[in-house]
């Protein structure tokens, strides 16, 4: 069962029409999964706003400017994506618009919102920098707040349009239409968090994936050199350490291609589309 279904009655205007039936049946199980894994993603990626999950934000942020320096070999290439079924390069960029995801989750519950009305807005800092007005810092924080969603959903709508299916496609359109659905609040917030822990999963496994395919490249430039070493050492000494070298080279690409499973590298893009929708659908009622 399809949790967005295409009407095929109504796409006419262009706009895509999901229909949310939601499918308990087949999210029970990665759901359970889910809440198994997701002290593993706490431990690594820490909750949001926490030192944990800023590193995991700044690693994913450095992805754009550094990833043309890695060896084509390795696994990487540079440019444009061409669309497909499986993620793979574009996991990184993916991983980390869920981390943006996550971040305006967190900042969106009850126990922040009222650390926020009890703490940071009337801090004197605040209050003497910004206003003393606690309707106008509301409203200013709410403003912020719908600028956050705006750029997580306009990256969420760039990631369907890379989708071969069609019904991902203009989400900017089905986004704008949110506001006059009724949901009920209380099963689009336990879908959004199940959905959001499943995600944070597979972001874990993708900064690992990162960094281990940097140590991949660095491996594979250390076997080149050895092999182009010709002197200051006898056949024998020079076998060894290709051996050696040879060795850890193979455990690593083992490594690098567990990790691909793992992560969002060898996810289909409209999987992954359907949670972050769902997760988009839910912050717009918060918001």
């Amino acid at each position: 069962m399809v949790p967005y279904g295409l009407i095929t009655d109504d796409v006419n205007d262009g706009i895509p029409h999901l229909s949310r039936a939601l499918s308990q049946k087949n999210r029970s199980t990665k759901s359970k999964q889910a809440v198994a894994k997701v002290s593993e993603v706490s431990s690594l990626l820490g909750r949001a706003g926490t030192a944990g999950l800023g590193k995991a934000v700044e690693v994913l942020d450095t992805l754009g400017s550094s990833m043309t320096n890695l060896n084509p070999s390795s696994g990487f290439t540079s440019g444009v994506t061409t669309k497909g079924n499986k993620i793979s390069i574009l996991a990184f960029e993916v991983a980390n618009t869920v981390v943006k995801g996550s971040n305006l989750m967190q900042s969106l519950s009850k126990d922040n919102i009222k650390h926020l009305k009890e703490v940071v807005l009337p801090s004197e800092g605040v209050q003497n920098l910004v206003s003393r007005d606690m309707d106008e810092l509301l409203r200013i924080a709410a403003a912020d707040k719908r600028e956050e969603l705006k750029v997580f959903s306009g990256e969420v709508v760039r990631f369907g349009n890379r989708c071969k299916d069609p019904q991902w496609h203009n989400l900017d359109r089905y986004f704008e239409k949110l506001g006059s659905e009724i949901t009920p609040q209380r099963q689009l917030k336990d879908d959004a968090e199940t959905v959001m822990q499943q995600l944070m999963t597979l972001v874990q496994n993708t900064a690992e994936l990162y960094h281990e395919l940097h140590a991949l490249d660095r491996f594979e430039q250390d076997y080149r050199r050895k092999l182009q070493e010709e002197d200051n050492s006898n056949t024998t000494q020079r076998g060894d350490s290709l051996a050696i070298l040879r060795a850890e080279l193979k455990s690593q690409r083992k490594h690098v291609r567990s990790l691909k499973k793992k992560s969002l590298w060898s996810r289909i893009l409209e999987e992954v589309m359907e949670k972050l929708v769902d997760v988009v659908h839910f912050l717009h009622l918060k918001s």
